[in-house]
């Protein structure tokens, strides 16, 4: 049976401390969010040839071997990382992943491999292909998808797929739509920030209520004229008219 207090606490001088704890203690201070540090960290984009970058920065990514206990891996990447795309199969389409993951063998795997890494994992060539299966401990960056003959980056489209922790607990998606598919199990109480939620309304803050998310603040517009017909909006917009 273990210990009811897990000992010893994390800091405590005389004493050393197991990673998972000090894992733990990451997830703990990231409000059990993951993804990259800053709005820039680990963008990526086409170079030439068949290469892409991998922007430098800071990413926190989630043990999942054993979710329980496992934690969070802080990474960091000081400089920019090229990787390489196959060129395309001659006659079907497939979609790449842009990863960062850890490998980690007191879990899974030869110790000689111990680290993290930025790669692509390649999918499948297929008449409707599919997104290749992520690793354990990842966090993806980008989806690639490579045409048919595809022999240059001009010919590849890139998605973005990172989740950006603007703060702790927030997370920030260009639309709803990306916020579905990078974040797709939110927790009640959890804040995001859309970008471009509406052309012409500008970006919001919205929180899951356990069933849908909800605007924090309506818009509010305040102006001397009424609102014309075709003025961008959505329901619960509140426009002042004064004078």
């Amino acid at each position: 049976m273990a210990d009811e207090e897990h000992n010893p606490p994390l800091w405590l001088t005389t004493q050393g401390h197991d990673a998972e704890m000090l894992r733990r203690w990451v997830q703990t201070v990231m409000w059990d969010h993951t993804g990259v540090v800053g709005a820039s960290d680990f963008v990526v984009t086409k170079v030439s040839g068949l290469q892409l970058a991998v922007a430098p920065g800071r990413i926190v990514i989630a043990g999942t071997n054993v979710p329980a206990t496992q934690g969070y891996y802080f990474q960091e990447m000081l400089a920019t990382k090229l990787v390489d795309i196959t060129a395309g199969d001659a006659t079907r389409p497939r979609k790449d992943r842009v990863v960062a993951y850890v490998r980690d063998s007191a879990y899974a795997g030869d110790p000689g491999d111990d680290g993290w890494l930025v790669d692509v994992i390649e999918g499948t060539p297929s008449a409707t292909p599919a997104e290749p299966p992520l690793p354990k401990n990842v966090e993806e960056l980008a989806l690639v998808d490579v045409p048919a003959g595809a022999a240059s980056v001009a010919q590849l489209t890139v998605t973005d797929r990172r989740r950006v922790l603007l703060r702790p607990g927030v997370m920030a998606f260009t639309t709803a739509l990306q916020r579905s598919v990078q974040f797709p199990n939110p927790a009640v109480g959890d804040i995001s920030l859309i970008l471009n939620p509406v052309s012409g309304t500008g970006a919001r803050h919205e929180w899951w209520n356990g069933v849908s998310w909800v605007r924090l603040v309506p818009r509010q517009v305040v102006s001397t004229a009424a609102p014309a017909a075709n003025a961008p909006g959505e329901d619960g917009d509140i426009w002042w008219k004064v004078g």
